[in-house]
C-alpha cells in the first residue's frame, strides 16, 4: 500500500508504481506497460456523500521517453471511468496522452472483466444450482443431466432414426449406466434403458454378432415352475437345476423381441428394466422401445458391450 504525504499527493514514482501495480493486479501487464512509463501526481478526496474521487494529472518526467515532448498543460475531462473499483467523477489527463492510456486503461478493465467467472447460483440447501452447459434437445444434453442414470426417458434424434435401418445400424450398450444407443454409423438415433445381468449372473464385454431374431421367444432355462394345479411353486427357477414336481411343469420366461448374441444363452429382449442390473445376464429393454430396435437391426449387426 502507497501512503500519500501530508498533503495528500503521491510523488511522480510512488504513482507510476501504483498504476503499475493496479495493472498487473487485473492480470493484463502487456496492456499495461505504459503505466510504468507515465509519472503520475495522484491527488485523493471524498464529497459529502463518501463517493470517491481521483484527479490524475499525467506529466512527463525528464529522461522518460523523449519523443513525447515536455507539455503537461493541456486537459481534458471524462466523467466516471472506473479504476480500482472508485468511480472517477473527473480524470484529468494530459490530452497527448490521453489516447494510448485511456485504451490500456480499458483493456486492462475488460481483460478483468473477462478473467473472472460468474459465481454459480445456490439453491436453498446450499448446493449450487446445476446448469446444463449443452444446448437443450441435444444428446449431449440428455447425457449430462445429473438423473441420466436413473431416468426410465428415452432421447431420439428422429430424423436420423427415421433414417436407421439394418443396412447402417447397430447397438452399444454401457453397462457403468445402464443404457444403450441404437446406432446409425458413428451418430446416435436412440439413447434408451436397459437392465443387464447382476454380479453373479453377468453381462458379458465385447463385440457380438446378432445370431438370431424371434419376436415370440420363452427361455429355455429360466422361468417358473408349476405344480400339477397349476400354481406357482418357484417364481424363478432354472430349469437345468430345479426339480419339477410330478404333473408340474416349467414356463420359460418371455423374452419377446428377442435377438441372441451368444450361443449360451445371452441377448437383448423385452424385459423388467430396473435401474440397476437385475438380469440373469440377458440386456432387457423396454417393451416399447425393443420392437423398434428390433425392426433397425439384421441377424449379423454388431452390437458392442462395454
Amino acid at each position: 500500500m502507497i501512503t500519500p504525504n501530508a498533503a495528500g499527493h503521491l510523488t511522480i514514482s510512488q504513482a507510476a508504481r501504483e498504476m503499475s501495480l493496479e495493472c498487473l493486479h487485473v492480470g493484463t501487464p502487456k496492456n499495461c506497460q505504459l503505466s510504468t512509463r507515465i509519472a503520475t501526481e495522484i491527488c485523493q478526496k471524498n464529497t459529502n456523500d463518501g463517493t470517491a474521487f481521483a484527479h490524475l494529472r499525467i506529466h512527463k518526467q525528464n529522461g522518460w521517453h523523449p519523443h513525447w515532448g515536455t507539455r503537461g498543460d493541456e486537459y481534458c475531462i471524462f466523467k466516471k471511468i472506473i479504476l480500482r473499483g472508485a468511480a472517477l467523477n473527473e480524470m484529468m489527463i494530459t490530452q497527448k496522452y490521453l489516447a494510448p492510456i485511456f485504451m490500456a486503461t480499458l483493456a486492462c478493465f475488460f481483460a478483468s472483466c473477462a478473467s473472472q467467472k460468474p459465481e454459480p447460483a445456490i439453491a436453498a440447501d446450499g448446493k449450487p444450482v446445476f446448469v446444463n452447459p449443452h444446448p437443450p434437445g441435444t444428446h449431449e444434453h440428455f447425457m449430462a443431466e445429473p438423473n441420466y442414470r436413473k431416468t426410465y426417458d428415452v432421447w431420439k434424434n428422429e430424423p436420423l432414426l427415421d433414417a436407421t435401418n439394418p443396412s447402417n445400424s447397430w447397438v452399444k450398450i454401457i453397462l457403468k449406466d445402464q443404457r444403450a444407443f441404437l446406432m446409425n454409423g458413428e451418430q446416435v438415433a436412440m439413447d434408451y434403458p436397459i437392465c443387464s445381468g447382476t454380479p453373479s449372473h453377468p453381462t458379458p464385454k465385447g463385440t457380438f454378432f446378432i445370431l438370431e431374431k424371434i419376436v415370440d421367444k420363452h427361455s429355455n432355462k429360466y422361468g417358473k415352475i408349476l405344480d400339477a394345479a397349476g400354481d406357482v411353486v418357484n417364481s424363478d427357477a432354472d430349469s437345468t437345476e430345479d426339480t419339477i414336481p410330478e404333473g408340474g411343469k416349467f414356463v420359460g420366461a418371455q423374452m419377446r423381441y428377442w435377438m441372441r448374441l451368444t450361443n449360451d444363452g445371452v441377448g437383448h429382449h423385452i424385459g423388467n428394466v430396473r435401474r440397476r442390473p437385475a438380469s440373469h445376464a440377458c440386456i432387457r429393454g423396454p417393451s416399447k422401445i425393443m420392437p423398434v430396435v428390433y425392426s433397425k437391426v439384421k441377424v449379423g449387426s454388431r452390437f458392442i458391450v462395454e
